[in-house]
């Protein structure tokens, strides 16, 4: 055992139990060097999103040279202070990664995402620049329902030489492998990045894969030659076909052994998964299979790691045994046995965790060294982030090492409290599937909304089941035992589908924000603090500490203990008197091409309106996946009114999805029966969704308002005014949409709907106030709206537009973009700015882009 690093006048005195534990940390120095490397991966990440726009080459990485000199000199001034030394170690270990992480992140100056950074005009629409590219597929294409994803490395573009790579993402059913050389046309994009409050990163699978630009919609993809580079990565492929039609080959047979083992094929590939990992098979498990094992929380057994680098592991050292080899030889066996595995099984994050574990595993074993697990999860991460920083956001690599690090930290604790009930292996399972479970939950409520409320119970038996099969299955390849390796694929399947049968087993549309997911992993481990050994010494060390303190504090004199209350009741009376923050904030959040707005008072109450886009189907329901979460994120927890301006599907077809997660308390909807000149509704315009929505908001019994010209809706000390429909009620649906001038003091923001010319004609000639600070243009900025007139009427000091991205409809239109140039009104565009924030106070209003 080592010696303390404390010297005996230097123990604190407040708990033995305490100085134990921080000794224990000073002894592991690798546990403090994994969050060292962690807090400088995330520092390198702000510093590479505040220079996104420079060049690897451009980035000042010399600021942070000062840090690294302090820490340094700091960990040799101070070498033998024990606390002092781990310091600047720690801040010059920080800043190294801090740096390489920036590095990593930023592109090289001749890549190609700086030839075709996006550099489009605002004063015009953003269209498509479609070029002809010919590269090779870089890595093993990542094939869904939907889509092959895949990195490209690009060679030509247009004809000209040009390096570097790009995320490619094909509808296209073409069999594409690694290493095939194509030709594609496309527009080449910067990533997609967050573009609304709440909304989670979504473009860290192409920096992992060294892509700093994105495709567009492939418009022709051709293969020009097959297996044209990567020879091993396709070798690699082939052994994973060879395995997948060994198994294939165990699993069939004639007619009477398919009426006892149906589904060969299936059944195949997901013991293919489940022993060599899901990464490289040519067609992709069966969804109702993955939405199966996702809703039993089972979805890690799909994925190589640990249980299958374990089974690997104990086979070799089971080989080594029988055939006598010395402890020292077997690393010649266990690394590169290990090594080929994850290689086949893919090479994912967490396969090569497992396999870090595995190889520090055996060099302890055959130096003789003790085996101190928290070390080696520590060394793990710190080898893999020093490898690619990247990791870090990948989620493979998030879940595998919080469940490693629950196993590790908090199973044990728990196995205290399960051993009163059971003290055997039955204990120590459950308590290591309590333990994994806790740990990655908030993981999965972060980042996916959802959690497996069966989990608990289901890798209690799958795990066990799982770890057999993935032996049998390796063994199988020699062995022809298709009957038993069946009953086994079977008995893991039967029980992810029994797990995910029962109401309630997958808890869905629960995002947590990531404030939540810290909290509750704090909280766990309050909770788990009272298990372990050392709590009875620690609380006493409290107590006694407490009381020293109180004893200290009494021991003051009486004019220092009033001098300080004064203190206190100064800073006190001064934060009272001192002015709040009085901001309106209206949010405009970018859903595509459609229409989503967010009214907050400085009281915090809360109002929408419109919430549909015509991107819905592309960027799945844009309610659940855009809107809730952005809500969430701005901390509306209720909705006072819900406004409803068009018909249209791109103002409505996300709102059924608010109703079901945030209380409302009325819904103000068009015109109804009878209002119309011509007798066409809302209701008859053939709009689904509108119907839809209707019957939403009679279900859930939410008041539903008819407003009328002049009304008020009160929102605290602000105030939506309503301008439109007018009666009589045009003949357009469009001229008859929802217009509102937001009030709050001096300042006014002009919601225009979906008017088109002759309405904006019509509120000009009632003199109606239309002066306003911000304009929300009208129908997405199109030609048929935003006329002259309008725009004077407004006088608008600022402009803004919600559109999609390279849309169909050509908004905003260049001779909308020409009059806001004229007039010199500044404007915003969500499909260059991504989700608008517009703050009020009394003297003037401002507008911030959430995309720098």
């Amino acid at each position: 055992m080592p010696r303390s690093p404390f010297p005996p006048s230097a123990t604190p005195s407040f708990s033995r139990a305490a100085a134990s534990l921080l000794g224990a940390l000073l002894l592991r120095p690798l546990l403090w060097s994994a969050a060292c490397a962690l807090l400088g991966v995330m520092l390198g990440g702000q510093l590479a999103h505040a220079w996104h726009d420079l060049a690897r080459e451009q980035a000042p990485i010399w600021l942070l040279l000062p840090f690294l000199v302090v820490g340094v000199a700091v960990a040799c001034y101070f070498r033998h202070s024990p606390w002092l030394s781990r310091v600047g170690v720690a801040v010059a270990f920080t800043t190294l990664f801090a740096a390489h992480t920036t590095r990593r992140l930023l592109p090289p100056h001749d890549d190609i995402s700086r030839l075709f950074a996006n550099q489009s005009p605002r004063d015009q629409p953003l269209r498509s620049s479609p070029a002809r590219l010919v590269g090779i597929i870089g890595d093993y294409p990542q094939r869904s329902r939907w889509n092959t994803r895949f990195p490209l490395d690009v060679e030509t573009v247009n004809g000209n030489m040009t390096p570097g790579r790009m995320w490619v993402s094909s509808a296209f059913t073409s069999r594409l492998e690694v290493g095939d050389r194509i030709e594609l046309r496309t527009d080449v994009r910067p990533l997609s990045r967050p573009r609304n409050p709440g909304e989670r990163e979504g473009f860290w699978a192409a920096l992992g894969a060294r892509c700093w630009c994105q495709s567009g919609p492939l418009l022709e993809l051709n293969v020009l030659k097959p297996a044209a580079a990567y020879p091993l990565e396709r070798r690699i492929q082939g052994i994973r076909r060879t395995l997948l039609a060994r198994y294939e080959w165990l699993f069939a047979g004639d007619e009477d052994t398919l009426a006892k083992r149906p589904y060969p094929r299936q059944n195949a590939a997901l013991l293919t998964a489940m022993v060599w990992g899901e990464n490289g098979l040519r067609d992709p498990l069966p969804q109702q299979t993955r939405d199966d094992f996702r809703a039993a929380g089972l979805s890690h057994l799909l994925v190589s790691s640990g249980s299958q680098v374990t089974a690997l592991a104990m086979a070799l050292l089971l080989i080594g045994r029988t055939f006598r080899v010395r402890r020292a030889w077997l690393l010649l066996l266990v690394v590169p046995g290990l090594v080929a595995y994850a290689l086949i099984a893919g090479a994912a994050p967490s396969i090569w965790r497992a396999t870090a574990f595995g190889i520090l595993g055996a060099i302890c074993l055959g130096s003789g060294r003790d085996l101190d697990l928290l070390s080696m999860w520590s060394a793990a991460l710190v080898g893999l982030l020093a490898l690619d920083p990247t990791l870090a956001w990948d989620l493979s690599f998030q879940f595998t090492f919080a469940a490693v690090c629950g196993l590790i930290v908090v199973a044990p604790v728990l196995f205290r409290a399960i051993q009163p009930l059971n003290s055997g292996k039955l204990g120590q399972l459950a308590a290591m599937s309590l333990a994994a479970q806790a740990a990655t939950w908030p993981l999965s409520l972060l980042h996916f909304g959802t959690a497996s409320a069966t989990g608990w119970g289901a890798n209690f038996l799958a795990v066990p089941l799982a770890e057999i099969l993935v032996f049998a299955g390796s063994i199988g390849l020699v062995i022809p035992w298709g009957e038993p390796l069946y009953r086994l694929t079977g008995a893991v399947s039967s029980l992810a589908s029994s797990a995910a049968q029962p109401a309630g087993a997958l808890v869905e549309d629960v995002f947590w924000p990531t404030s939540w997911v810290w909290a509750c992993y704090a909280i766990l481990a309050m909770a788990t603090l009272p298990l372990a050994d050392e709590w009875d010494e620690l609380q006493t060390g409290a107590k006694q500490w407490l009381e020293k303190q109180r004893a200290n504090l009494f021991g003051l004199g009486p004019k220092v203990i009033v001098a300080g209350l004064v203190v206190v009741a100064l800073a006190v009376t001064v934060s009272s008197l001192w002015p709040s923050s009085h901001t309106l904030r209206v949010t405009v959040i970018d859903v595509g091409q459609g229409q989503c707005i967010v009214i907050q008072d400085p009281s915090g109450r809360a109002v929408l309106v419109d919430g549909g886009s015509l991107d819905g189907r592309e960027r799945a329901e844009i309610g659940a996946a855009v809107i809730v979460p952005a809500l969430q994120h701005l901390g509306v927890t209720r909705l006072d009114f819900v406004f409803l301006t068009s018909p249209d599907e791109d103002h409505c077809n996300g709102l059924r999805r608010v109703l079901r997660e945030v209380a409302v308390g009325a819904f103000v909807d068009g015109p109804k029966a009878g209002e119309t000149p011509n007798g066409a509704l809302w209701d008859e315009l053939g709009q689904a969704e509108l119907l839809n929505l209707r019957r939403e908001v009679e279900r859930l019994g939410v008041p539903v308002v008819v407003p009328h010209v002049g009304q008020e809706f009160p929102l605290g000390e602000a105030r939506l005014r309503i301008l439109n429909p007018q009666l009589p009620l045009a003949g357009s649906q469009h001229d008859n949409s929802l217009a509102m001038r937001l009030e709050w003091g001096n300042r006014s923001i002009l919601l225009s709907g979906d008017l088109e010319r002759e309405g904006e004609q019509r509120l000009t000639r009632l003199g109606l106030p239309l002066n306003c600070d911000v304009l929300m243009l009208s129908q997405h900025g199109s030609s048929t709206s935003s006329s002259p007139d309008w725009l004077n009427a407004s006088r608008a000091g600022a402009a803004i537009v919600s559109c999609g991205r390279f849309n169909r409809l050509n908004v905003p239109s260049a001779s909308v973009l020409r009059e806001l140039a004229v007039r010199k009104i500044p404007l915003f565009r969500t499909d260059m700015d991504g989700a608008l924030t517009v703050e009020c106070d009394q003297n003037r209003c401002s507008v911030t882009p959430q995309t720098p």
